[in-house]
């Protein structure tokens, strides 16, 4: 929200689809804070206004409205409080948690400490290992007892935490199976949010289904509110995962999927055999490298060769050899 020369600005950060394609896009997030303080000078506030209306509201849907709020108390808007808050009263929608929402932007200029607090991250609901855990037990097919299993047996070891988040990530690929949940689980959401008759399309390229377009890649196609009871029918069918009715199973992608999840725990009980303090930093990045692994199809594949390679050099700065045969094969 801005007025001349002065802003309320949300700092949240949201990723962008960049992320699939560069693995090592950042958001300048400190530098664009930087830029709107110099431009504006104290003029400008910073809050992070996304997660001051998950904190306070429960969704994250409020915090135009707080930013409202905030613009409103430092005089920025030209309104008065009763015309606004009569407004949202005619909107009709949420009406009692928008007014919360405007009436707690005001107090956050009024008391900045309030905003400080409720910025923080609820510990509960942040929780990283609670999180990964109930994800493991919605993926199946045994995920979840094989992290178990990983993390008693790293138990205090050096690089705990870069293994069980780099594990995670490998056991829970997003196979056809687990798109097809996580869509389910999204227009769960949606319905949860929004009140009222609402539309959902999908635009996905499907394996099988999809044509090769000029740039090498798979075309997106649009699917309507049917391919909701796909979707479901679909989900229920993660048992067939890594099975020999698994008709996803044998694609190229499939197959570098599940071997990375051999090869890496037989990475893991080789650093727990080699491990030393002097190649500390070697073994830091090798157990995070399956974490560059980002995006579907061509992306994701071309990703995995790039990993390929760095697995390799760094498996070479260990006078150790290199990658197993499969990530040789891909890093060629």
């Amino acid at each position: 929200m801005a007025s001349a020369g002065a802003a309320v600005v949300n700092n949240h950060e949201i990723i962008t689809g960049d992320f699939t394609r560069d693995i090592g896009f950042q958001i300048p997030g400190a530098d664009l804070e930087l830029a709107i303080c110099a431009r504006l000078n104290t003029h400008a506030t910073l809050m992070n206004a996304t997660k001051l209306a998950e904190n306070t509201l429960g969704d994250t849907v409020y915090a135009n409205m707080i930013l409202l709020g905030a613009a409103f108390q430092q005089g920025l808007l030209p309104i008065s409080e009763a015309a606004f808050l009569e407004a949202i009263f005619l909107n009709g929608a949420k009406v009692t948690q928008n007014q919360q929402a405007f009436a707690f932007g005001r107090w956050c200029i009024v008391d900045p400490d309030v905003a400080t607090r409720f910025q923080m991250q609820k510990p509960v609901e942040q929780d990283i290992e609670v999180a990964r855990l109930a994800n493991l037990a919605a993926y199946g097919s045994g995920r979840l007892e094989s992290y178990v299993q990983m993390r008693a047996e790293m138990g205090d070891a050096p690089l705990t935490a870069q293994v069980l988040q780099s594990y995670h990530k490998v056991l829970t690929y997003k196979d056809e199976y687990e798109v097809a949940r996580l869509l389910c689980k999204t227009k769960e959401m949606v319905a949860n949010r929004f009140e009222g008759d609402f539309k959902i399309s999908y635009h996905l390229a499907p394996p099988l289904m999809s044509r090769i377009g000029p740039n090498g890649r798979p075309q997106k196609r649009q699917f309507g509110s049917w391919f909701d009871h796909a979707s479901r029918c679909l989900a229920r069918f993660k048992f067939l995962r890594e099975t020999p009715l698994d008709i996803f199973g044998y694609t190229a992608e499939r197959r570098m999927e599940r071997q990375l999840i051999t090869d890496f725990e037989n990475l893991v009980a080789r650093m727990q055999r080699e491990y030393e303090p002097a190649n500390h930093d070697v073994w830091y990045e090798l157990m995070g490298l399956p974490q560059n692994i980002l995006g579907f199809g061509p992306v994701k594949l071309a990703n995995a060769q790039a990993m390929a390679k760095r697995w390799g050099e760094l498996l070479q700065e260990l006078d150790q050899g290199g990658p197993s045969a499969q990530f040789a094969a891909l890093g060629a």
